[in-house]
């Protein structure tokens, strides 16, 4: 009787164990070599070349990339083959219209919910713990604490992204570019590709606001490539580190980040160490980011903004490091090639007021954008082509509120 009751025993835990293992492998991102992609043309500005681009970087990591550019409800709640739903893919990128609450694609919401209706999608309503990573690429996905970034989060997604301020389409595609870069080495974790993007200077440095939730300093692979579920101490191992980004100079580190201080560190720096005629008052000084902060000395000449400068990157752990943004110009050759573009043109006339009218007047109205607002002009030369461009940033609102922010250039 004994005998029984020990086989009988043996076999019920064997049964638990084979139960939770089986369970847990399927309840994760493990082989699943997919990846979802969502772009879309609004009419006058698109966020395809940027879907298109992390479909690519997906496709070299070996994932079976689909992409969406004209997105319904049918077409998103579709599958891969062997009835694998695209929202239960390895990887999912969404890019476009965006509120702290949805991504908004025109003809269909994704949701922080979980059900599905005629025009909604909630991203609750698939099993969100096969997912490895979501990028949520749009205006204040991440905004707030109850944000359709977070939710995804906690609702089983290992790494997701999103932004916590308007996003500039122009700065974004660059930005996009350089983290896709990193990603799809399989190695760099998400952290430090958001961090090696966000080291450059933009037109606009808001690109820099992520967030980031769950497992960001791993890289999506190390969930996807394993056939059972890892341990938190197994992956330890497979942490990237400072030793994965460009090489940075560390400037030292601080015990609190405290603003004043930050700023006194890193223009003694720059005097002490790159530039000893440097001089503060030819710069903008902006600060970005949220656990890892970022200060930028942008170049200016007059009103003039330049593309060139130096960044500082202040870790949470209160490491600064250094990022030469100087492109190899000096203020002085800056300062030259400027004044020279200016005395060739200086009888040229420029009429910003009619441009802004016209822009206005021009711009894309749809069922789908309520209003366009002017929010910034910016005078802009750009050192990569030697010229001077007005730039113009228009924010797009749709009719259920998400913002996009569109920049129009004119040389002069």
């Amino acid at each position: 009787m004994k005998k029984v009751l020990k086989d009988l025993l043996f076999i019920i835990i064997l049964f638990i164990i084979s139960v939770y293992c089986s369970t847990n492998v399927y309840a994760s991102p493990a082989n699943n070599k997919t990846a979802f992609v969502v772009g879309k043309d609004y009419g006058g500005e698109s966020s395809i070349d940027t879907a298109n681009n992390a479909h690519s970087a997906y496709k070299n990591m070996g994932l079976n990339s689909f992409m969406i550019d004209s997105p319904t409800v049918t077409n998103i709640t579709a599958e891969h083959t062997h009835n694998k739903p695209f929202l239960e893919s390895g990887i999912i990128y969404f890019n476009g219209h965006a509120t702290s609450n949805n991504m908004n694609f025109g003809n269909v919401l994704i949701t922080k919910k979980n059900t599905i209706s005629k025009t909604e999608v909630g991203i609750g309503y698939y099993d969100n713990t096969k997912t490895a990573f979501v990028e949520f690429a749009g205006c204040n996905t991440a905004s707030g604490t109850n944000n359709i970034t977070k939710y995804t989060s906690d609702q089983g997604a290992r790494i997701t992204m999103g932004w916590t301020s308007d996003l500039n389409r122009a700065s974004f595609v660059n930005w996009n570019k350089r983290f896709n870069s990193k990603i799809k080495d399989k190695t760099t974790s998400v952290n430090d590709a958001a961090k090696s993007a966000s080291n450059h200077i933009y037109l606009n440095n808001n690109v820099k606001n992520y967030r980031t939730y769950g497992s960001a300093n791993y890289n999506p692979w190390y969930f996807i490539q394993w056939d059972t579920i890892a341990s938190l101490g197994d992956l330890e191992a497979l942490n990237s580190d400072d030793s994965l980004i460009e090489k940075t100079n560390i400037v030292g580190k601080i015990k609190k980040y405290v603003k004043d201080d930050v700023l006194l560190i890193t223009t003694n720096y720059i005097k002490s160490k790159i530039n000893t005629n440097f001089n503060v008052s030819n710069y903008k000084i902006e600060i970005n980011g949220n656990d890892t902060k970022y200060i930028d000395y942008i170049l200016y000449y007059d009103d003039i903004r330049t593309n060139i400068g130096y960044t500082f990157s202040i870790e949470e752990s209160g490491k600064i490091t250094f990022h030469d943004n100087m492109n190899n110009i000096s203020e002085s050759e800056a300062f030259n090639r400027i004044t020279k573009y200016l005395e060739q043109r200086k009888n040229q006339i420029i009429n910003y007021s009619s441009i802004d009218r016209n822009l206005l007047l021009n711009a894309k109205k749809s069922d789908l954008i309520a209003d366009n607002e002017i929010i910034n002009q910016i005078k802009y030369f750009d050192f990569d082509t030697n010229s001077e461009y007005y730039v113009v940033e228009v924010k797009d609102t749709t009719v259920n509120g998400a913002i996009d922010i569109i920049e129009y250039r004119y040389e002069i």
